[in-house]
């Protein structure tokens, strides 16, 4: 009796594993979809562009500008915000608390321009 038993429990312990899992990665609370909404706050600055040049966000939403060039540039929105200088593989944030349009430019290469539209 205990025999045929140990396969059955070792069953049901297999497939009650697997359905956590399943739900872990399916829930909104597993940390996915944070992390891509997370990915979706941050600015690249690579061969001397914003990437994306656009960037919608709501009130209270951090961006992150992240320095991925060789060369230093800095995120200036005329008198909004303003960076030090980023070299590569640094980064500065920003807390937008108000709606608007927000140009930015980097500050050393003034062609390179960008926008974060808070709504």
């Amino acid at each position: 009796m205990m025999k045929q038993a140990f396969p059955i429990f070792a069953v049901l312990a297999i497939l009650l594993l697997a359905g956590c899992g399943q739900q872990a990665t399916d829930s909104p609370d597993s940390g996915v979809a944070a992390s891509k909404a997370a990915d979706t706050n941050k600015i690249r600055i690579k061969d001397f562009s914003f990437i994306p040049s656009e960037t919608i966000v709501d009130v209270g939403t951090t961006v992150t500008w992240m320095n991925e060039d060789n060369a230093p540039h800095t995120i200036d929105a005329s008198g909004e915000f303003k960076s030090e200088t980023l070299n590569n593989g640094e980064s500065y944030s920003f807390t937008f608390t108000k709606t608007g349009d927000y140009v930015y430019r980097c500050g050393i290469h003034p062609s390179m321009k960008g926008k974060v539209k808070v709504k």
